[in-house]
Order: structure tokens, then sequence, then C-alpha cells
């Protein structure tokens, strides 16, 4: 009987010990600094990040969101005056500019096509689809 007894009281220890606590975001991996390094504020990166002046994010929910649910969110994407967004998704010059010594005409592609045989890829490796252009901006960063 006192075998019986040591060996539950090991058990229930050793289980405790062993298990650990399971948080439903432990399946995801955690974020990769050298990889996907994070710009601080002023990061002398983010002044030519973008042609023509600097992009902002409008971020918002549809809030209030309760705990474990599903949060639907947007992002408005804000670009400099100069330039303007066409039907198709393309970015154009809004206007007549001179950029850094550079003059563009209204109309014109911020970032004219890109060849076809420009290999585009993730950080990690992973290249992009060239099916389509997607619909969507990649935006890294995490608050």
């Amino acid at each position: 009987m006192r075998t019986s007894v040591v060996l539950l009281v090991f058990l229930a220890v050793a289980s405790h010990t062993v298990a650990k606590p399971r948080n439903r975001f432990t399946r995801y991996p955690s974020w990769n600094n050298k990889m996907y390094p994070i710009w601080k504020d002023g990061d002398a990166r983010y002044k030519d990040s973008w042609k023509g002046g600097k992009v902002t994010f409008n971020v918002g929910n549809d809030s209030p969101t309760l705990t474990a649910a599903k949060v639907t969110f947007t992002i408005d994407l804000e670009f400099p005056h100069t330039q303007k967004v066409q039907p198709d998704g393309d970015v154009v010059w809004a206007e007549d500019c001179i950029i850094n010594g550079t003059k563009y005409g209204e109309s014109e592609p911020v970032y004219p096509g890109q060849s076809s045989d420009l290999e585009s890829v993730f950080p990690d490796g992973t290249p992009f689809k060239k099916d389509k252009k997607p619909a969507y901006v990649f935006v890294w960063k995490t608050w």
C-alpha cells in the first residue's frame, strides 16, 4: 500500500513538472528579428522606403473586441499628396513634380513595371507569386 501511495505522489509531481501550460499562441513561432529587423522611429531607412514621400497607415478595427474573438481590421494607405491610386491599384503621380532633382509627369507610374526576369522573394526566401498582381500590400510592423 505504501509503495502505491509513493508511486502516486511521484507520478503527480512528475506530471506537474513535465506538463507545460498550453497557450493558444504556442503554435506560432516568435518574431525573427534577424530576418525581419524592426525599424525604430527615425531610422534612416524610412527616408527612402517610398519614392516621393512618406506613406502612412491608418489601422482600424471593428472594436470592441472580446478576448478570444476573431478580430477584423482594416489598413488604409495614405500616399503623399503628389501621388494617387488608380482603380487598378497602380500608384501614379497626381501632378507634375520634382523629387530629389528628378522630374516626374502626371499619371506616370511611381514604380514602373519591373522586368519579369527579376525573382522577388520574401526575406525567408519564399518567392512572391507571379500569376497576378496581389490586391494587398505587405506590411511588417508589430506593436
